[in-house]
Parts: C-alpha cells; structure tokens; sequence
C-alpha cells in the first residue's frame, strides 16, 4: 500500500475504535475526513460492522455528487483540485459536491479544463473533445525502401518515420490516406 492507503486505513480503524466506545461525533468527523480525501471510498473491511458501512453510505450520500466524462479517448486522467478521480462501476466520478475546476487529461493529448456546479445526488455531464499532441506514422511498402512523400515533401524511405511536428500540421493529408 502506499502512503495514502495507510492514511485511509488508520482513519476506518479509529472509526471502529471511536464507534466502540459510542462517540458518534467523533465517527461522522472521520467519516468526513474520509469522504474528502477520496470521496469514492468504499468502507467493506471485515472487520467494519455493517451498520457503520450504512452510515458511511448516507454521509456520503449527503455531501457527493459525479461527473460523467463524456470524452472520445478511453479512460482519461480525471482531477478535480488536487484530488485524482476514479471511477465507479457506473462510469462515474464520485467528487465533493460544490464548485469545482476539472481537469482533463491523457499522454499525448492537450488537457482540457472545465468549471462545474456539483450538487449532492446530481450527476454532472462533462463533454469534452481532446487534441492529440503528438503521434507518429509508419509507412510500410513492399518492396522496403520506397521514398514516401507528404504534401510533395521527401519525408523519407519506409524505413523512418515522420517527425510528431510535421504529423500534428499535417493531420487532414493523413486523414485522407486513411493512416490515422
């Protein structure tokens, strides 16, 4: 585990500790620190009766919201503030409910960035398009050797390949030799 893990386990052991000795505040405080470090955090340790797994449930329920990413790239990195988000079974991000700034993101695309209102319950649509940054081509003729040219410019033979710069001003004549 790391050191956050750790951080998440210590807080649902005082849980139970606190909850034994029938601290009910104390309980929803951790409940609280919990649910804003990671606000998709499932309590399901063996050793947490069932009754305090229910009451961690509603107290989330009282202060979360999610995001449903809607982005054409696959399983991109999803942030809001510090806080990196995963996703649950249904595809979506539990996070804090209020204002937020999200950010975005995969390798090789240009993050994006968008402000949204997360009420409690409310599930929030975020629709994003990404631009590839960077990407390459490979061209491959038989016989080997051939000199490939883009837009009447000697790239090279195919056995190279062409530069991400000159890919990512070039996209449409890409497209349109059906290489992306």
């Amino acid at each position: 585990k790391d050191a956050f893990g750790y951080y998440l386990q210590s807080m649902e052991y005082l849980i139970v500790l606190y909850s034994n000795k029938g601290d009910a505040k104390t309980v929803h405080t951790f409940f609280a620190k919990i649910i804003r470090s990671d606000p998709g955090h499932q309590l399901k340790k063996s050793f947490i009766s069932p009754r305090i797994v229910q009451d961690f449930n509603r107290k989330r329920n009282q202060m979360v919201g999610y995001l449903k990413i809607q982005c054409p790239i696959p399983q991109p990195d999803v942030s809001a503030g510090t806080l990196k988000l995963t996703p649950n079974t249904k595809g979506r991000y539990p996070v804090l409910a209020g204002d937020l700034t999200v950010l975005i993101s995969k390798e090789n695309y240009q993050p994006v960035t968008r402000n949204v209102t997360v009420a409690v319950g409310q599930t929030v649509a975020v629709q994003v398009e990404m631009v590839r940054t960077l990407g390459s081509v490979t061209i491959l003729t038989d016989p080997a050797g051939a000199q490939v040219f883009m837009d009447g410019v000697l790239m090279g033979d195919t056995s190279g390949t062409a530069p991400p710069d000159y890919l990512k001003d070039h996209g449409d004549t890409i497209q349109e030799l059906g290489l992306n």
